[in-house]
């Protein structure tokens, strides 16, 4: 017969080993509490400023959503598209209330202003003058208006690339990899010009303390994996100052390194209060790595590669993921290939693998959508959960960490109804978290908390 501790709640359990690891850590007299981390990771106020929501979550890259949910014990909402789903974004609007974006294959653009129970369709306006289809949504909500951002008329922004509010100001990558930033809400201003040739499809990410950062560097000839789209990968990243605009930092990989993705990953993987650079490195010879810089740019940590070309891993969070809320590294390696979940830890000088779990995807095959997962804590039990789809496609699982066996097990999960076709949206609301993502077959899967 188990022991009565193992009958308690696993969040019971959790909180209990917690406080027996702080009197241990106590003792042993380094003074350490094991859940500091779990107070540093996932809070990002800057990020939400200005009523922006992204398809990868916050405006720093980082795949998590703050809030306490009750999955998985909601019922799904389907609302009819009228066409294949390409992208969703999902905000809050009051707190209680969320309102949904669905830019179709197509390009047009559907909105529903959701309850649990029902979906409004509403208007969304476009916050500028130019949006090429093509582009993923950056969407605002404010002062009751629902509007997707845009550049401004008579500039020329690489049309896979969103620009990023600053405030008043705004940051674009124009079509030819030249980043602009005008400081003020007049677009009649000369912009200042950085010429970074930033691949075609780069995202712009802010630390939302007057920092972005972005990859650079495009080249087609180090590299010809071609997964995320194209066979231009980028080979450096730059962090740039916003007011005044200045470069901050820039860091060259040497040749035939590349990054192999869209945009940095910024966020405090060690506990520092400063937020550290993940990106996967890659080459022929090796695969993918994933790589952690400093705010200075100098190379902190990486771990192991394939030993082959033609392998890759995407970082997507950072964030308490631990057993006990120690900050943790999520990441697939290899999507397309048995999709692998592992969870890293940064100690010291070195990026470590410390749990895994096969079956999950976070890419499909020649797309630019890397925005099928996203932590949080969706139910409610105070340790995040990373939610993605499985290599089918049909099923959303929330992989949890956990002491035993490989690591990772699936805590639960949400059937589809059909093929996932969009990146996965989620948003935090007073009354819990809600999820969304759209269908092959023209449907808007929705959970909301009642």
């Amino acid at each position: 017969m188990r022991p009565s501790f193992w009958l308690t709640p696993p969040s019971s359990r959790r909180r209990l080993i917690g406080a027996v690891a702080l009197a241990v850590s106590r003792v042993a007299g380094n003074g350490k509490d094991p859940r500091v981390h779990a107070a540093r990771s996932p809070a990002c106020p800057p990020c939400t400023a200005g009523g922006l929501a992204f398809t990868h979550g916050r405006a720093d890259g980082n795949r998590f959503v703050g809030g306490r949910g009750t999955f998985p014990i909601i019922a799904p909402l389907d609302l009819a598209l009228g066409g294949r789903p390409r992208w969703v974004v999902g905000a809050s609007e009051d707190g209680t209330t969320s309102v949904w974006v669905v830019v179709l294959a197509d390009g047009e653009v559907r909105a529903f202003r959701a309850t649990a129970s029902a979906g409004e369709p509403i208007p969304v306006g476009t916050d500028g003058a130019v949006r090429p289809p093509e582009m993923p949504p950056l969407l605002r909500v404010r002062d009751g208006r629902v509007t997707l951002v845009a550049a401004p008329a008579g500039s020329h922004p690489s049309p896979l690339a969103p620009p990023l509010p600053l405030g008043d100001g705004l940051a674009l990558i124009d079509v030819d990899g030249t980043l602009l930033i005008w400081e003020t809400a007049d677009r009649a201003q000369v912009p200042s010009r950085f010429p970074l040739a930033a691949p075609p499809d780069a995202r712009l990410v802010t630390d939302g303390a007057g920092q972005i950062a972005l990859l650079t560097g495009r080249t087609s000839d180090r590299y010809d994996h071609g997964v995320l789209g194209d066979a231009v990968e980028a080979t450096g990243f730059a962090m740039i100052d916003v007011s005044p605009p200045g470069l901050a930092q820039q860091v060259h990989l040497p040749s035939p390194d590349v990054i192999e993705g869209l945009a940095p990953l910024w966020a405090d993987l060690d506990g520092d209060g400063t937020p550290e650079i993940v990106v996967t490195v890659s080459r022929a010879s090796d695969g993918g790595r994933l790589v952690v810089y400093s705010g200075a740019g100098e190379r902190l940590a990486g771990g192991p590669g394939f030993g082959r070309g033609d392998r890759w891993r995407q970082p997507l969070a950072v964030a308490p993921f631990g057993p006990m809320g120690e900050i943790e590294l999520v990441a697939v390696r290899t999507p397309h290939i048995g999709g692998v979940v592992e969870f890293w830890r940064l100690e010291g000088r070195e990026l470590r693998p410390v749990a895994e779990l096969p079956s999950y995807t976070s890419h499909v095959l020649g797309s630019r959508n890397l925005d099928l997962a996203i932590g949080g804590d969706f139910d409610g039990d105070g340790q995040p959960e990373l939610v993605l789809p499985s290599q089918d496609r049909t099923r959303l699982g929330a992989i949890r960490r956990v002491e035993r066996g490989p690591g990772a097990v699936v805590a639960w999960d949400l059937p589809l109804g059909g093929a996932l076709a969009t990146n996965v949206a989620a948003v935090g609301l007073g009354t819990g978290m809600a999820l969304g993502c759209g269908r092959e077959d023209g449907v808007l899967r929705l959970w909301l908390p009642a």
